[in-house]
């Protein structure tokens, strides 16, 4: 994957000309390579891991300035991304932009062999994705269901298709991505268990596509003014998740009525404004927990007024404490 990263003023900063080959993609053992870059605009830490028309790719990214990261495929493939922390935007070479906010996800396929990737000064992002090369997708996906029938034809037809308002993190596909992550099988094992993963995920998301499809005559009342409010409104609720706004001070500042926020919230995103809220504050927490931060100090970040709070509602959530899921 040949790769430019610009700055704001657009100036070239950094430049990797390798591109991936598709015969690589197409390894039929498992090849794992970590992928580092230390710069004055940033760091990250990747780590790729690819095999039979499957690349699974996670890791970590810091950005000291606003960047646009351009990248280059020999082939293009449909893509599962997953925003664990923090978020980007991606420019499509048609021009089209496709918003990646955290804990969203989103199933893309780009006929064009280049995308901008946008990122905004900010720690700690995380995230994963999954790439299926074409003939593997069509392999997994044809005839399964009519969510994906229609990334099928959009992929046979070379034309560039995804989800203009990304789907939500579920508690299932977190914890698939849990498993991804912390697998320790090698070698052939490792490959089997991670293809499985990888086609769950698939699954999950078709299962969120279809359910979504079926909301759609809900969300297609609101008007696409209101809609913009609405995800403005949850932005908003996300950067003051340690001292949550108030419903009236979020309506306000959103620029719409609080019944129609607590309605088209709803409809948008399958949960009460506070109940989404609750999720993502614990679902922060379970990404936390993989590292060495400690439990009071998650608790402090997320907004919780104790410990003991932290860990009721997270027991209530995930069904075990904090202290057994670390320690899992």
């Amino acid at each position: 994957m040949a790769i430019v990263i610009r700055n704001a003023a657009h100036d070239v900063i950094y430049q990797d000309d390798k591109v991936f080959p598709t015969q690589s993609l197409r390894s039929p053992s498992l090849v794992e390579e970590d992928i580092s870059v230390n710069e004055s605009f940033g760091r990250a830490n990747m780590k790729d891991i690819y095999f039979d028309g499957m690349l699974f790719g996670y890791g970590n990214i810091d950005v000291h300035e606003d960047i646009h990261v351009e990248s280059e495929d020999e082939t293009p493939s449909v893509g599962l991304f997953y925003t664990l922390r923090g978020g980007f935007n991606i420019q499509l070479q048609s021009g089209e932009v496709i918003a990646f906010p955290v804990l969203s996800n989103n199933l893309m396929f780009n006929p064009g062999s280049i995308d901008t990737i946008s990122l905004r000064k900010t720690q700690g992002i995380e995230l994963i994705g999954i790439n299926f090369d074409e003939d593997k997708f069509v392999e997994l996906a044809a005839n399964s269901s009519s969510a994906l029938d229609r990334y099928v034809n959009a992929v046979l037809n070379k034309r560039a298709i995804y989800d203009r308002n990304p789907g939500q993190l579920t508690d299932r596909m977190l914890q698939v991505i849990h498993d991804i992550k912390n697998c320790k099988f090698t070698g052939g094992t490792k490959k089997l268990f991670l293809q499985s993963k990888g086609i769950e995920l698939l699954a999950l998301q078709s299962e969120q596509m279809e359910e979504k499809a079926g909301r759609g005559t809900k969300e297609n009342k609101l008007s696409s003014a209101d809609r913009e409010r609405i995800q403005h409104a949850r932005e908003l609720l996300l950067q003051h998740a340690q001292e949550p706004l108030s419903l009236h001070e979020l309506s306000r500042r959103a620029g719409i009525n609080e019944f129609k926020l607590k309605s088209g919230f709803k409809s948008m995103f399958n949960n009460t404004v506070f109940g989404y809220l609750n999720d993502y504050r614990l679902t922060q927490a379970q990404q936390l927990l993989q590292g060495d931060v400690s439990l009071t100090s998650i608790a402090d970040e997320l907004g919780y007024s104790s410990l003991q709070h932290f860990s009721h509602a997270f027991r209530k959530k995930f069904g075990v404490s904090p202290t057994k899921m670390r320690k899992a």
